[in-house]
């Protein structure tokens, strides 16, 4: 029988080893994500630079605006400064910025930074779907990110790091196209080897590049 693969829904947490180092015998690992992230036509965000949220039922067009900078300008920035100290990133991708820019998204991954999925838009999140709405809203992200890219994203996370009770299964076992293989992990609930399909005693072993993402809890 497979293991939980989350700690929410039966599964052991495995302590990292007091001795435990990175590659290379390095005790610290500095790890960089970006979020490009988008809302449905009629969402924004529920956080705007301003302090004070409007009263429901009331356009936030400034929220709308701080949204909407991602692919406007913000993600050209990020991707500028990271090419110009040589650093790698996880890209955590909401599928319609993968629909309606795929060009971005193609030159997000040929810049050699993992993709990651992270629901079609943020406002829609697995806790409030049924199971087979999230399987859905899995495999439709997957399948916009390699349309994209050409590659199938690495993992996934969902939008503000919430999972539900299923996430783990369900972004694991993840079957889209021609390739079969699941996706490598899901960190939203915990960093998660696929080919053991349990949670993993060492992070190093994610990824090439170390873990997609640190849990929400550290």
């Amino acid at each position: 029988m497979t293991a939980p693969l989350s700690v929410h829904t039966g599964g052991t947490e495995i302590p990292v080893p007091q001795n435990f180092r990175w590659p290379g015998g390095k005790r610290i690992a500095v790890l960089f994500r970006m979020a490009f992230e988008a809302w449905s036509d009629d969402h924004w965000p529920g956080v705007s630079p301003m302090g004070n949220p409007l009263k429901p039922g009331y356009p936030d067009l400034n929220a709308r605006g701080w949204a909407e900078y991602a692919y406007r300008r913000g993600v050209f920035r990020v991707l500028d400064g990271l090419a110009h100290h040589r650093v790698k990133a996880t890209v955590m991708v909401c599928g319609i910025l993968a629909e309606r820019y795929p060009h971005i998204v193609k030159q997000i991954a040929d810049a050699g930074h993992e993709v990651a999925a992270h629901s079609y838009t943020m406002d829609m999140m697995s806790v409030y779907m049924s199971e087979e709405e999230e399987r859905k809203n899995i495999q439709r992200n997957v399948e916009l990110i390699r349309k994209a890219t050409g590659q199938r994203p690495v993992g996934w996370i969902n939008p503000r790091g919430t999972p539900s009770p299923n996430t783990a299964r369900r972004s694991s076992h993840n079957r889209a196209g021609s390739n079969s293989s699941p996706m490598r992990k899901s960190s939203s609930t915990m960093p998660i080897s696929a080919k053991a399909r349990t949670p993993s005693t060492s992070p190093a072993s994610l990824s090439p590049h170390g873990p997609i993402a640190a849990p929400a809890t550290m």
